[in-house]
């Protein structure tokens, strides 16, 4: 018999990018609330977005009206092991013009 287990999300961050400076912008001032399997990244704007997950270096590109999906299960070593974001791991932003539109970032544990 398999064991269960339920799938949770974090609370949704999201933010006007007509708010963005063009430098890295913190786009989850708090961090995540736990520890997370799994990130979507919705870029609503019209701008291409950087993604950083330290502040300084970019790490991704999320396209204007695309979104992101990082699955770290698909990463992890074993089949019982976890691959997670970190528990208050913060998420920056950036873009090379300025935009209209909003950016969503979800988070989902177990």
């Amino acid at each position: 018999m398999a064991v269960g287990r339920n799938v949770k999300a974090v609370r949704l961050a999201d933010f006007d990018t007509a708010g963005l400076t063009g430098l890295w912008d913190l786009a989850t001032p708090t961090g995540l609330d736990h520890a997370c399997t799994a990130l979507h990244i919705t870029n609503g704007s019209n701008v291409d977005l950087e993604i950083s997950f330290d502040g300084v270096n970019a790490h991704d590109v999320v396209l204007a009206d695309k979104d992101y999906w990082h699955n770290c299960q698909a990463n992890a070593v074993l089949p019982d092991n976890d691959a997670q974001w970190r528990r208050g791991q913060k998420v920056w932003v950036k873009w090379k013009v300025p935009g209209v539109g909003s950016v969503y970032i979800a988070g989902f544990y177990q």
